[in-house]
């Protein structure tokens, strides 16, 4: 991840089917890369305000602890 680092609270977080798991540090910690451009990110934060985010194919996100990390470069 570059400097373009982003770090998101979550109490739900939904990926779409074209995310694939492509290793994890640890049991809790989750590492997914985009199959395909404009994927979405589905999250909704403690409020219950929901957010959706879109990735480049390529692109990987990080998922440990209801905090999502991604790099703001990889948005599409």
């Amino acid at each position: 991840m570059g400097l373009g680092r982003t770090f998101v609270n979550f109490s739900y977080c939904e990926l779409e089917g074209k995310w694939q798991r492509v290793s994890g540090i640890s049991t809790d910690t989750e590492i997914y890369e985009a199959m395909e451009d404009n994927v979405q990110i589905n999250t909704r934060v403690f409020t219950e305000e929901k957010t959706h985010y879109y990735m480049k194919k390529g692109a990987k996100i990080i998922i440990k602890d209801h905090v999502l990390k991604f790099d703001k470069t990889e948005l599409a």
